[in-house]
């Protein structure tokens, strides 16, 4: 292939690992590159924090240069994200790699199960909005994270992950009845479109296999109030309806918001009670900062009660801590 003659370098097995991956989150930042195929990085990362530098963490070297090849060899996209600041940070995100036509026509002729046609990918190179990128970088961040630690765990897989460009493709509607702009109850048609989408696999104790089916939707902080209460209102609507079972083959999910800080966080936990007017075990929160496979399953937040307040818009709530995995 003409696309090996750019810059003289051995394709390994790894590299087309990494390809793979991408084509399932799309974006993904060499970190998460590093969490999926490179196991080193785990006693590196033990090292960092029992010295106390776990915040100085960076992916080794090596894995750089490994993907400087095949950002020339024109097998990926490498796209550099601006600076971004914060009350407590100041300094440019990092870059996130995505797969490029020559990318697919490779992967595509090693991959036994795979043809172009199969590979969904961005079919040119363009500038993205600063939101459209960080949003999908944090789908893949979220992707790589489950993964990786449900890897480091025997009898556990993750199956079906669809990330928004895939549910974006094909997504059902649910009919919802509820409280206009006016004051009147007004039906309005909605849709269900995930950020993302997977099963969680494993075998009880029992040695009966379990199913479940998770959506994932990552909250920037920037949504307004009315198209989160949508939101949770076709959720609860999409529960155990026939649309459901006939597209994921399943009476009943699990939604799992990843938001930005802790004060969002409880935020949007109060904001969905408020919707479902009753505590809901189905809806799991947690934060950005846990995005990595050594958080992501430790820190699953849920409510417990709820009391309405008439000095309160939002109702108080009690919630609860979960290692789900």
């Amino acid at each position: 292939m003409a696309v090996t003659q750019r810059r003289k370098f051995q394709v390994t097995k790894r590299d087309l690992d990494m390809l793979a991956s991408i084509v399932v989150a799309r974006y993904l930042t060499a970190e998460a590159l590093e969490w999926l195929h490179w196991p080193t990085w785990r006693d590196r990362w033990k090292a960092a924090q029992a010295a106390g530098k776990a915040d100085e963490y960076r992916p080794a070297p090596h894995l750089y240069r490994r993907l400087s090849h095949l950002v020339d060899a024109g097998l990926l996209y490498k796209l550099r994200r601006p600076i971004e600041r914060s009350w407590d940070t100041f300094g440019r995100a990092p870059d996130v790699y995505m797969l490029s036509p020559d990318g697919v026509e490779m992967l595509a002729s090693y991959h036994p199960d795979w043809t172009i046609d199969d590979i969904v990918y961005p079919t040119r190179k363009r500038e993205r909005s600063y939101q459209n990128i960080a949003h999908g970088a944090a789908i893949g961040q979220t992707y790589a994270a489950l993964r990786a630690a449900v890897e480091a765990r025997s009898g556990i897989t993750i199956e079906d992950w669809q990330g928004d460009y895939v549910t974006a493709r094909a997504y059902d509607r649910v009919v919802v009845r509820r409280i206009g702009h006016s004051g009147n109850i007004e039906q309005v048609t909605l849709p269900v479109q995930p950020d993302a989408t997977f099963l969680l696999c494993w075998t009880d104790k029992t040695g009966t296999e379990q199913r479940r089916r998770f959506f994932v939707e990552l909250d920037r902080g920037t949504r307004a109030t009315r198209t989160w209460a949508d939101k949770i209102s076709a959720y609860d609507a999409y529960q155990r309806s026939a649309a459901l079972k006939a597209r994921y083959g399943t009476a009943d999910f699990l939604v799992l918001t990843i938001t930005t800080t802790e004060a969002q966080r409880q935020t949007l936990m109060q904001a969905t009670v408020g919707i479902l007017q009753k505590a809901d075990d189905r809806y799991f929160f947690v934060v950005e900062a846990d995005l990595h496979p050594d958080q992501i399953g430790r820190h699953w937040h849920y409510v417990t009660g709820m009391t309405k307040s008439e000095k309160r818009l939002r109702p108080v709530v009690t919630t609860a801590e979960l290692a789900y995995l």
